[in-house]
């Protein structure tokens, strides 16, 4: 039987199916390839070369019976070499599969590596024939099958995150607890050691440095150093075998997905910092290991008219072309296998503006984003972009799309520069606070597109931040030339490690400032491994080669870094427990319930709110910032209003103390010491009234709160406010065949009030015809919605027949728009009442006719063809509803020109509306009132106010229409029969002529 058979060009790389390995290659300008196949990882040459003589659409690929996992390989592309043309295609070197998931070995650094003779005068137009197999690593063919039991991706939210920046190799290498042999590798950080402590410090995701197979660079080897951070990627699918505990080729693969399956055990999401960018490969002068021998001209980005040289957008030499198909597929495919194969929950592309690039600039426009968001799989795992690289216009921030967050860079020099102290900070602090949303808010973005950060790995830890003026990067063999020497540190008094007791006081007291700014912001926050207890790079603020204890965290903690490392878990479980601190939403920054209160405030000092002048001030240095949990227009898994107590956060940044007075109403609720950083272990104050001064210590950040129920009931909310939502009548009401709807109803289903803070059901009545024409209707507003038009969702059962009614007058060529508006059952006396009864309640009338007039009347009219002006819109209703209805046209006579109240409740809050109606200087538009002669009392106060309304002003029969049923009483069945004459007086000015009513029966459509 032959063993070799012609395969397949997909997938591309070594796929075994059980009884074989198909190897299939892309090499678009190649003239033919070679497989290689090594007996043993030391064997430094191969023992077979067989010519891949299929090739299909540009791929090479061939089937070989018999070879299993395990199997080492590598490949020989043959072709021109014409470094001008931007083909270096050099069969004397064994190059690294693309596709491989697995390497064997280390690149061991000799000339041979490279395509051209090093030290030749041609430099690179120079070929070079010595052999490369005997210091190049071995691709691996693997077995994918792996026992992934019952593990799941824990799909936190973004903006419920809590990330953390680490290194497989230094959390664990100076762990005493994690067992000698494991340190340093993928199962020594997913050993229950360090998994108990990722949960107990309260992170929801581990995001690792760079694990895609990397090399270390030859200048860094020549001096005696190493790639410590991995940003010199050699394959995009192999995990690095730097962090492999076993030896046995492929191993590594497995080791990387048990120590997957441990994190999600944990409920710890994996999130892979990937660096598709660039390769090792480096510029014109750098080795050929890959994709440089397999096709350089389609892999790389090349000058125009100068393809011997490359476009170096990111400072290491090179950049993928990701303007080429095939290395657009090799980028997609790379990304999806981490994810199905590996289970990892996102990826932090370096550089990612780099991968924007279409033919010169960068842009939302390009490929790759194109196909991010039209594919399935990748377009729902976490996306975080380093926004920006080194090219021209390379900066882009604030520029990646939807369904993307940024490392945001402006968040990180902001908080740095107000902690130390510079002046004119606080107004782009306040930003950088509250979600940046002067930087994601216009695209369509949330908070969670703001990945905040004080310290990374590229620069200095935290504790080295409070310690260092200047980098101290010596080590790194550049004279320190190399790293940032624009950090925005202090050090406090002392460059470096000191005994002084204040100075090291003042700076554990700067890190607990940064560590609450970071976790008390709204976004994403992301920790730097170590930062948490203190660790120190000794001013080295670029250790991407210093592979030793200066890079590697020291476990060895003293009772300082244990109090930094127990302030941070103080911090990280109260931010979990306070949504108001992780909204999915921007701030609103107004007032949003009829009243003066906002969902977010800034206060100065003295207690009062900022102003224009303080935010231009360059000297302010302290404010204090209002989160109040109990205005978040958001709602949870469940459908419920989300509700948190009210957060103030104090921030100074001033040396020196500072009494700052807290706000709100001397009567409301109290405040309450949750964190202050200069007392960390302190005993907690006594509650404080507003109004009082708190002793804010200089440099220092405090957190205060009041309880969310007691502010919910000194304000008027009570309980209902954490009510689920009422759903339309037609979700999950009753079935269409009990529904008694004629004509055409659309239900808009939960709308939202953020003047009342709640969501109802607003059901829209249409003419008859209405689709047919460009007429534009007056509009009836119209209360207790869920009695007006069907059976099914009425009170008892009854409804008023609003909808038989209209149709009944378009016959009489009436026509209008009803809007009826559902009331929120346990809250409806509140909102219909802008009177406090002390008995019954009420007073939320004025804010729930600010929703009708600001929120729910704009969107009607954008939505319909309305009449918009006061003259054309009418409100009414019955009971309170008629109350209410009497009210708006006194108080917004620029919205409501006509009222109609049907028994109006007059006697609520002893007969207040009286004393309204005698405050009017003139009569506005045109009432209709009625009663039932048996309502008692409210029929006399009924004629009492018509009397009243006539001496203001009001005219019987013109402006006014005073109606009494004979025997009429206080219910449904009641209005039912009045309402028609009701809306033909108010918009006709005309009574009721009784006609045989038009059936259009039906379900109707519904607006979500």
């Amino acid at each position: 039987m032959n063993t070799l058979l012609p395969g397949a060009p997909y997938p591309l790389g070594a796929t075994w199916d059980g009884s074989g390995v198909n190897f299939a290659i892309f090499a678009e300008n190649a003239t033919g390839v070679e497989l290689c196949l090594f007996e043993h990882a030391d064997a430094p040459r191969e023992v077979v070369r067989i010519p891949l003589a299929q090739q299909t659409d540009r791929v090479w690929h061939i089937y070989i019976r018999g070879l299993r996992p395990g199997q080492l390989y590598g490949y020989r592309v043959h072709g021109p070499y014409a470094p001008e043309a931007g083909h270096r295609f050099n069969p004397h070197k064994l190059l690294i599969d693309p596709y491989a998931r697995a390497l064997s070995g280390m690149i061991r650094w000799h000339d041979a590596t490279h395509g051209y003779t090093i030290g030749h005068e041609a430099e690179d137009l120079s070929y070079d024939e010595r052999d490369s197999a005997p210091y190049v690593p071995r691709s691996v063919v693997i077995d994918s099958s792996f026992d992934w039991g019952g593990d799941r991706h824990p799909n936190t939210p973004l903006h419920d995150s809590v990330i953390y920046e680490a290194h497989v190799k230094g959390m664990t290498m100076l762990h005493p607890e994690v067992p000698e042999a494991l340190r340093g590798t993928y199962l020594g950080l997913a050993h229950p050691v360090m998994i108990n402590y990722f949960k107990e410090l309260g992170i929801t995701a581990i995001e690792l440095l760079p694990v895609h197979q990397f090399t270390n660079d030859r200048y860094l080897v020549d001096n005696g150093l190493n790639n410590y951070w991995g940003y010199n990627t050699l394959n995009f699918f192999a995990p690095a075998i730097q962090y492999s505990h076993c030896s046995h080729p492929g191993d590594q693969v497995r080791e990387f997905k048990q120590m997957v399956k441990a994190f999600h055990a944990a409920g710890i999401e994996v999130i892979l910092d990937v660096v598709y960018n660039h390769t090792a490969e480096g510029n014109h002068l750098g080795p050929t290991l890959s994709f440089r021998g397999v096709d350089n001209a389609a892999y790389y980005r090349l000058v125009p008219e100068q393809a011997r040289y490359y476009m170096d957008y990111t400072g290491t030499g090179n950049t993928l072309n990701m303007v080429h198909p095939r290395a657009l597929q090799l980028v997609m495919d790379s990304l999806r296998y981490w994810v199905t194969e590996m289970h990892v929950d996102g990826f932090r592309f370096d550089l990612a503006a780099a991968l924007m690039r279409g033919l010169y600039e960068g842009g939302q426009l390009s490929s790759f984003l194109d196909i991010i968001h039209q594919d399935p799989l990748l377009s729902q795992v976490k996306l975080i972009a380093e926004p920006w690289d080194i090219g021209p216009g390379g900066y882009q921030v604030g520029n990646f799309p939807v369904l993307w967050a940024e490392w945001n860079g402006k968040y990180r020099d902001t908080v740095r520069r107000f902690w130390k102290g510079d002046e004119a900070q606080v107004a782009e602090l306040a930003y950088r606070l509250s979600g940046s949303s002067d930087l994601y808010q216009m695209s369509g973005r949330n908070p969670n597109a703001s990945i905040n950060f004080i310290t990374a790995h590229d620069g200095f830890t935290l504790r080295d931040l409070v310690s260092y003026n200047e980098k101290h990067n010596l080590a790194n063999n550049e004279d320190n030339r190399d790293g940032d020497s624009h950090n925005n540190s202090w050090n406090c008094g002392v460059e470096g490690e000191t005994d002084d007791p204040d100075i090291n006081a003042l700076r554990a007291r700067q890190q607990r400032n940064f560590l609450a700014t970071l976790l008390l912001s709204q976004g994403v926050p992301m920790l730097l491994h170590g930062d948490e207890c203190g660790r120190t790079q000794g001013g080295n603020n670029n250790v991407y080669c210093q592979d030793n204890e200066i890079s590697w965290v020291d476990w060895t903690l003293d009772d300082d870094r244990r109090a930094l490392l127990e302030w941070t878990k103080r911090l990280i479980a109260f931010r979990q427990a306070h949504p108001v601190l992780h909204r999915g939403t921007f701030f609103q920054g107004r007032e949003i319930h009829g009243e003066e209160i906002k969902d977010i405030e800034w206060y100065r000092p003295d207690g009062m709110q900022m102003g224009d002048s303080e935010w231009q001030d360059g000297m302010v240095r302290c404010i204090g910032l209002l989160l109040n949990g109990q205005l978040i227009n958001e709602l949870d898994a469940n459908g419920r209003p989300i509700r948190d107590d009210v957060l103030l956060l104090l921030f100074n940044a001033h040396y020196e103390p500072i009494p700052f007075t807290l706000p709100g109403i001397a009567d409301g609720p109290q405040w309450c010491t949750v964190l202050d950083s200069a007392h960390p272990d302190g005993p907690v104050a006594e509650p404080l009234l507003a109004g009082t001064q708190y002793p804010l210590e200089g440099r220092a950040l405090v957190v205060l709160s009041q309880n969310g129920d007691d502010w919910a009931a000194h304000y008027g909310r009570g309980d209902a406010s954490s009510a689920p939502t009422r759903l339309a009548p037609l979700i999950g009401g009753p079935p269409p065949e009990r529904r008694t709807i004629t004509g055409t109803v659309i239900t808009l289903a939960s709308f939202y009030s953020p003047e009342l803070d709640n969501r109802r059901d607003v059901m829209i009545y249409l003419p008859p015809d209405y689709d047919e024409e460009s007429t534009r209707f007056p509009v009836v507003y119209m209360h207790d919605g869920q009695n007006l038009f069907d059976a099914a969702t009425s009170y008892g059962g009854v409804e008023w027949r609003v909808d038989e009614a209209m149709e009944d007058l378009a016959g009489h060529g009436t026509r209008a728009i009803i809007v009826a508006i559902a009331n929120m059952l346990e809250r409806r006396i509140d909102e219909y009442s802008p009177y406090v009864d002390t008995e019954h309640g009420g007073g939320r009338g004025d804010a729930y006719l600010a929703f009708i007039a600001k929120t729910l009347k704009p969107h009607i009219d954008r939505s319909f063809r309305t009449l918009p002006g006061p003259e054309h819109t009418a409100i009414v209703g019955a009971s309170l509803g008629g109350l209410i209805s009497l009210y708006a046209l006194l108080k917004r006579p620029e919205v409501f020109g006509r009222a109609g109240a049907l028994s109006p409740s007059l006697w609520f809050a002893e007969r207040a509306i009286f004393s309204s109606v005698r405050e009017l200087r003139r009569p506005h538009g045109a009432i209709y009132m009625d009663v039932g002669t048996d309502e008692g009392q409210d029929y006399v106060e009924t004629r009492r106010l018509t009397d009243l309304l006539v001496r203001r002003g009001y005219r019987r029969g013109q402006t006014l229409n005073y109606h009494e049923e004979i025997g009429g009483k206080h219910t449904e069945a009641a209005w039912s029969r009045r309402i028609g004459g009701a809306l033909a007086w108010l918009l006709s000015g005309r009574p009721l002529t009784r006609r045989k009513p038009r059936s259009r029966r039906g379900g109707g459509r519904r607006e979500r």
